[in-house]
């Protein structure tokens, strides 16, 4: 009687490899910039499930979201029936979070060498804007509207 091998390396059937469950092949990430800071916020941030993109992104870039890192990139467009400047939705958190921080000398100008400083930097300011928002004591207050033209008495 022929007693069978215990090798490892033993085929266990003889049979031909299933080829239908082998996995596909992952797309190829577009080419763009757009692409690392997708894959930093995916692994740094996993709670962030919905990223918005200026039209310049638009293509391939939706689909490799979505299918790779399984994330929602929603393109933000002007309307296409207006011309000149238009406000886009939800950018102006953006802009406006710039201004507060470009407010702050040392990030009025790209002055630091190392990103980490720079985001140091940036963390501080924040920091900075949070606290002068806490201690207030009271809720934001706008000035009212300016006359265009000084009254002269």
């Amino acid at each position: 009687m022929a007693q069978r091998s215990t090798s490892p390396w033993r085929a266990r059937s003889s049979a031909t490899p299933d080829h239908s469950r082998a996995p596909k092949p992952l797309p190829t990430p577009p080419a763009g910039t757009a692409v690392k800071p997708l894959l930093r916020t995916r692994l740094d941030h996993p709670g962030v499930r919905k990223v918005r993109a200026d039209q310049g992104f638009a293509g391939r870039l939706v689909e490799w979201t979505s299918e790779i890192l399984g994330r929602d990139l929603e393109i933000v467009r002007k309307d296409p029936g207006r011309r000149g400047f238009q406000v886009q939705p939800k950018r102006w958190a953006v802009e406006r979070t710039f201004s507060w921080l470009t407010a702050h000398r040392r990030l009025a100008r790209d002055y630091e060498t190392s990103p980490a400083r720079s985001e140091t930097m940036i963390r501080w300011a924040m920091i900075g804007i949070m606290v002068r928002r806490l201690t207030r004591g009271r809720a934001a207050t706008r000035p009212g509207a300016r006359p265009l033209v000084q009254q002269s008495s």
